[in-house]
């Protein structure tokens, strides 16, 4: 039976099915009820949305064990009192709450919503929401020493300034509050100047502790464990399509976003020539959320299933209904050694010396990782701006801000490795070191996607002075709002608010535009009480262009299901939703519209037909929660699309785009990947060495230079053992390596096989090369390798864990003579040993020679690359420093002679 779906999951049009056991039982309802209490939400959509957040990835900061009721401290929202919607609810002071108790708004019962609207003489139905709109929606404080104790946890360097939590039913972000409070608790300097509001909520002695607001409490749960989604960190900043589209109505010449888009093209081109850009690549895409690197948290997510485990998942050991042991995992999950963090530790430690002197396995990532992004650079104008971050939005919680104003501070971007030592770290850049800081001030502007309307992106003013900082000084890597002003600013960008969305800032003063910011606009969510234009009986074509029975109201019309209803929400009326919502979804429809017709008109996103899309797209991004969908009529469906747009079937009408946006587009000339991929494994490396030296000489991205992801998947010429990863005595894991590395690779090939894989690059980046080998360009493979990635994940930590356990097992046994510093020496020196034996086994021809192999996999002995990145370092350290000596001798000899 169905049990729920996650928003991601509704989008992809997935969900979750359990098979019930009464007799043990595990049936639908006693799996919900153990979730949490949704019974207050009488909208199918809004229910099945509260359910959808217990399948959010997280990770446990601190088990709940740990946190008693003494820990959480209930603190006030802070509304926008001048904003027109909120003036009714705080015009009647005697307000009632939802079990019909006069109540002081600042004292509400934290379980409580906001906005809870039963006066009936309002023209809304009894318990009908009315949404309240805060300064402080979906933020709350988390205290230092609580904030250590996440990061201790998690395994981080440094405290990060905010956390996205999931905690007890609740859902948004904390703030680190001033560490000079932390240290003012323990008589190290006087206490910082705080709000007497958020002072008189603090119990005198309390030390850990998180403040929460109604707004972040979502419905009622006993998880009291605190889990984190995401924190602040450094993110790459990229425009997009729409980002583009509204600038350049704006009046940002399109000049500017030429040259940004050279930049980054020619840096692509070059970097299988030159590691220090494949690296600064690298880093780009690794601060960001590209899906490359599956940074996405919400994604879909599957259950972890443990080769002996019992197929019913068990909830007491869990979080979040999935299998995923987190307390067990939690180094491994803090830090994933994701394909980014493997390549940037390989390159830096010299696995990429050349175009002619690089790792085989690093070289076949790179290239993949070079046509996606080109892909992506081509298809959705994902362009890099260097003076550009990605942070989440917190509040100003000190009132030191006044509209108009924001306050950020950014780290700057370092390696995420740390497997150097400190002495080594000292020698090599500093790669572990602290992120120096960066503060912002002057003009800048923010935004927040999807960008459709031109009050979308804003000006803004960075401010900083002795003031600013002693209140918020300590907040880096976050977009720090004002609480103050005629609305709040986070709901002046595309409605949003700061239960941990993202902002993209950019103080890069050509896309900066001069003209004042247009009015934002209304982001008020439709009313609930809007009946239903579809009958139970209606077909999808009654939501068709000519929809005769469409209500007129404005421009567009509403439907979906009865969202009235008083009694008790069914899995009947979830069912009813989700299907409804696989029928009547039109975000995508309206997005491609509004591009085509800003494409077309004089007037870019200024078009009348442009601001209506822009209105009904923002119906359509609430459609999971409110239940209510976008109508687009006949007239906003545009008879072309522009070539910069994938559109399919026979009747649809490309053009050339003659903006900035269509120029780009035909600038990128991707490889056919078809091409690509069949590579015959006898072309020689001087012909690919050849083609690469002459793609740097065009213009435009040729197909010829390319060499294709898997141009070397059987060229045996270019796979060699680098003997700086060999390490003495390796053979005695020769056996065992070998037997490993036959099971890993015939699992890989088994899973290759099953969902029609072809290369070991697809498998672990996660990314279809489309047009391989006949493969339809459609969803279906975007589903697969959703469901791939995870698989993989799982079969290299299978993998990495029979490392070191068996390594336990044959040398923990045999014991050491001498103290623990010459068993932590040999126990170090065996794991080195081993990991050369897994990397000799992989990439000598002898072993190659012997399997016979149809493809020939290398990512086996990179499942522990940070042993073989310290090998490799050392060896070239070692180098380094001899030819340090020996220029030094030179010197003293000829300056002797002399």
């Amino acid at each position: 039976k169905m049990l729920a779906f996650s928003s991601s999951q509704l989008r992809e049009k997935s969900c979750w099915f359990i098979a019930e056991s009464p007799k043990r039982n595990f049936t639908v309802e006693i799996v919900q009820h153990w979730m949490g209490d949704f019974s207050k939400e009488q909208n199918p959509a809004k229910y099945a949305a509260r359910m959808g957040q217990c399948f959010s990835s997280s990770m446990i900061g601190i088990p709940k064990d740990y946190i008693s009721e003494e820990n959480i401290i209930n603190i006030p929202d802070v509304p926008c009192l001048t904003y027109p919607v909120n003036q009714l609810l705080h015009d009647n002071q005697n307000s009632h709450d939802r079990f019909g108790r006069g109540r002081d708004r600042d004292n509400r019962d934290p379980r409580d919503r906001r906005g809870y609207n039963n006066n009936n003489n309002n023209g809304g139905n009894k318990g009908s929401k009315v949404k309240e709109v805060l300064f402080s929606d979906g933020v709350g404080i988390i205290s230092y020493e609580m904030a250590l104790e996440v990061m201790v946890s998690l395994g981080l360097e440094t405290c990060p300034s905010a956390f996205q939590i999931r905690f007890a039913g609740c859902k948004g972000v904390v703030t680190l509050e001033q560490p000079t409070a932390y240290l003012a608790r323990n008589n190290i300097i006087s206490p910082p100047a705080a709000p007497s509001e958020l002072d008189s909520n603090t119990p005198k002695n309390a030390t850990r502790y998180i403040k929460l607001r109604p707004s972040m409490k979502k419905f009622y749960s006993d998880h009291y464990d605190l889990e984190i989604i995401s924190w602040s960190k450094p993110l790459s900043g990229f425009l997009n399509i729409q980002m583009i589209t509204v600038l350049s109505s704006l009046g940002v010449p399109d000049s500017h976003f030429t040259q940004l888009h050279w930049a980054m093209l020619h840096d692509l081109l070059d970097m299988m020539k030159r590691p220090e850009i494949a690296l600064s690549i690298l880093r780009q895409k690794h601060y960001s959320d590209n899906e490359f690197f599956r940074k996405d948290q919400n994604a879909t997510h599957y259950p972890k299933m443990d080769d002996d485990s019992d197929t019913t998942p068990d909830y007491s050991r869990t979080n979040n209904g999935s299998n995923n042991n987190n307390n067990k995992d939690k180094d491994k999950d803090a830090k994933p050694d994701n394909l980014s963090n493997v390549m940037e530790a390989m390159i830096e430690v010299g696995f990429f010396e050349s175009p002619f002197k690089i790792d085989p396995w690093l070289r076949r990532m790179l290239k993949t990782n070079q046509w996606n992004q080109l892909n992506d650079l081509k298809w959705r104008a994902n362009i890099y701006v260097p003076k550009s971050r990605v942070a989440i939005g917190v509040l100003d919680e000190y009132k030191v801000l006044k509209e108009g104003e924001i306050f950020f501070q950014y780290s700057e971007m370092s390696s995420v490795n740390n497997y150097f030592s400190e002495s080594q770290a000292n020698d090599r850049n500093n790669p572990g070191g602290e992120n120096k800081i960066r503060t912002l001030t002057g003009q800048i502007i923010l935004a927040k996607n999807p960008v459709l309307h031109p009050g979308d992106i804003r000006k803004f003013h960075c401010r900083n002075n002795s003031e600013i900082q002693r209140a918020l000084g300590h907040l880096v890597d976050v977009v720090v709002f004002p609480q103050v002003g005629r609305r709040p600013h986070t709901n002046e960008l595309s409605g949003s608010d700061l239960d941990g969305d993202l902002y993209f800032i950019c103080w890069d003063p050509d896309l900066i535009f001069v003209r004042e910011n247009y009015p934002a606009m209304s982001y008020d969510a439709p009313p609930s009480q809007f009946k239903s234009i579809i009958s139970n009986n209606s077909s999808p074509n009654d939501l068709s262009h000519n929809n005769t029975n469409a209500n007129n109201t404005g421009n567009y019309n509403f439907s979906g299901i009865d969202l009235n209803q008083q009694n008790k929400v069914r899995m009947e009326d979830v069912k009813k939703f989700y299907v409804d919502y696989m029928i009547h979804d039109t975000l995508g429809a309206i997005a491609n519209n509004h591009v085509a017709w800003a494409d077309q008109s004089e007037k870019g996103v200024f078009d009348p037909k442009c601001i209506k899309l822009a209105e009904l797209h923002s119906i359509a991004v609430d459609f999971p929660k409110s239940g209510i969908a976008a109508f687009c009529p006949s007239d906003l469906f545009p008879n072309m699309f522009p070539d910069f747009k994938k559109r399919k079937g026979k009747r649809v009408i490309r053009y050339e785009s003659e903006k900035v946006l269509g120029n780009m587009f035909r600038n990128v000339a991707l490889p056919n990947p078809k091409h690509q991929l069949s590579t015959s494994s006898s072309s020689s490396s001087n012909s690919n060495t050849n083609s690469n030296n002459n793609s740097n000489n065009n213009s435009s991205y040729n197909s010829s230079g390319f060499g294709g992801s898997s141009s070397y998947s059987n060229d045996d010429e270019l796979i060699e053992v680098d003997n700086d990863c060999v390490v003495a005595g390796w053979e005695k894991y020769e056996k065992r390596a070998l037997e490993l590395k036959r099971k890993f690779n015939w699992e890989m090939n088994g899973l290759m096989n099953q969902y029609g894989i072809s290369t070991e690059e697809e498998m672990i980046t996660g990314r279809i090369m489309k047009g391989a080998k006949g493969r339809k360009k459609d969803k279906r493979w975007m589903n697969v390798m959703r469901v791939l990635v995870p698989l993989v994940d799982h079969l290299k930590k299978k993998y990495e864990t029979k490392f070191y356990d068996e390594l336990y097992l044959e040398e923990g046994e045999e014991g050491a003579e001498g103290g623990e510093e010459e068993e932590e020496e040999r126990w170090i020196e065996e794991m080195r040993k081993k990991a050369s034996a897994w990397y000799v086994v992989t990439y000598g021809v002898k072993y190659r020679k012997e399997e016979r192999a149809e493809r020939v996999l290398l990512s086996f002995p990179w499942i522990v690359y940070k042993l073989l990145c310290n090998i490799k370092y050392e060896r070239v350290e070692k180098r380094r420093r001899e030819q340090i000596e020996r220029d030094r001798r030179d010197a003293e000899e000829a300056s002797y002679f002399m």
